[in-house]
């Protein structure tokens, strides 16, 4: 598993920020606010390994969207490449896959 030291976190906030993603503009919109609310959940929690343990309508929530919304959103950032995650109960932990250089 790949740390990434506290340094990276501008990089990181910068990347989810820039990351091309395909779609229309409410969902690329949907996606980055779910992708960028991970980000920061890692700086709170286990920012060595950018992972979060979260539900979905907790994501939904803090990216002040409709769970289903968020949901879609995670689909395509899941299928982007971009965030893995595994199930774990009511909570899944995800995982962001920063091209760490």
């Amino acid at each position: 598993m790949t740390e990434y030291p506290k340094a990276d976190r501008a990089r990181i906030i910068q990347w989810a920020f820039q990351v091309e993603l395909k779609g229309n503009t409410q969902s690329v919109h949907a996606a980055r606010r779910c992708l960028l609310y991970l980000v920061s959940v890692c700086y709170l929690g286990n920012h060595h390994y950018l992972r979060a343990w979260r539900n979905t309508r907790e994501i939904a929530d803090y990216a002040g969207l409709k769970e289903r919304t968020a949901q879609r959103a995670l689909k395509r950032l899941i299928d982007a490449g971009l965030v893995r995650r595994v199930f774990g109960g009511q909570h899944s932990c995800f995982s962001i896959k920063y091209p760490h250089k």
